[in-house]
């Protein structure tokens, strides 16, 4: 199923731990707030990179999201939220300042170590809403070391 223009379901719902992996149907406000979330950060970012975007985690279960890690109250449980990388030598660390400036994304983690980047929408982003808190980490090893938030 076609989420965006360069984005789809399928791509959301892949692991590495297919025994976790969520069953259809798909609850269908979580396939919105996905769509969302492409139209609203990833599109800007395919268009303005030119670069194709490997998700490395979307839409998860809840057993999947406790198996690999995740919060309890994740995003990833409803689609507010993925983690993508860039399939190119693109230096990651110049998108930083471009994805606060045009999407709409409200959280954003920078793993280093990985090439990989966690992205989360507020829901529901249907209304635009200003201001928008944004908050920014970047990871070194497992460990935050720049945590701020700020006013768009």
């Amino acid at each position: 199923m076609k989420l965006s223009n360069h984005f789809t379901l399928e791509e959301f719902l892949k692991t590495s731990h297919p025994e976790l992996q969520l069953k259809e149907p798909i609850d269908p406000l979580y396939v919105e707030n996905l769509g969302i979330l492409c139209r609203a950060i990833l599109e800007p970012i395919r268009y303005y990179s030119n670069c194709k975007i490997l998700i490395t985690s979307g839409l998860r279960s809840e057993d999947l999201n406790k198996k690999v890690g995740g919060v309890s109250d994740s995003k990833h449980l409803t689609g507010g939220a993925c983690d993508f990388r860039f399939d190119s030598r693109l230096s990651p660390r110049k998108w930083v300042p471009f994805l606060f400036k045009h999407t709409l994304l409200s959280k954003l983690i920078y793993y280093p170590e990985e090439l990989r980047f966690h992205v989360e929408i507020d829901m529901p982003a249907r209304q635009t809403i200003y201001p928008i808190r944004k908050k920014f980490y970047i990871s070194l090893s497992g460990k935050t070391y720049h945590d701020f938030t700020y006013l768009v």
